[in-house]
């Protein structure tokens, strides 16, 4: 599969638990070599961990990612993807150009690796291996 692009969201890590940060996320994919054409969907649910709370937004934090991607096809029967990953970043956000890795797998037995990275101006690279 050639890389995907994510359209741009606006989205906020707010304090759920008391030292606890959490973000969800569901973004379409679009391929790269046909415009605007939606080959699936990409979903996160995110929890970090600062050591400080009041200052986490300069400060790498560990972040635990579950990640689920389902590819559309033309067959109307979608594959869906799952799995989990530990990351650390700055503010618990990807930082730019580093490429974070993720190992899924659907319920049939097939593994992928998925890197997503971070581009600049809110948008990410997703690459499928």
């Amino acid at each position: 599969m050639n890389v995907l692009d994510l359209l741009k969201k606006n989205v906020v890590m707010v304090p759920v638990v008391e030292d606890i940060l959490e973000g969800s996320f569901m973004i379409p994919l679009y391929d790269n070599e046909t415009p605007r054409t939606q080959v699936g969907w990409i979903s996160w649910k995110c929890l970090g961990l600062p050591d400080d709370l009041t200052n986490y937004t300069n400060v790498s934090v560990p972040v635990q990612e579950h990640l689920r991607v389902t590819l559309l096809n033309n067959s109307n029967e979608p594959a869906t993807y799952d799995g989990c990953a530990l990351s650390e970043s700055i503010g618990g956000y990807y930082n730019v150009g580093k490429t974070y890795k993720f190992k899924l797998s659907d319920n049939n037995g097939t593994n992928v690796t998925v890197g997503i990275r971070n581009i600049g101006d809110g948008k990410r690279v997703v690459e499928f291996r």
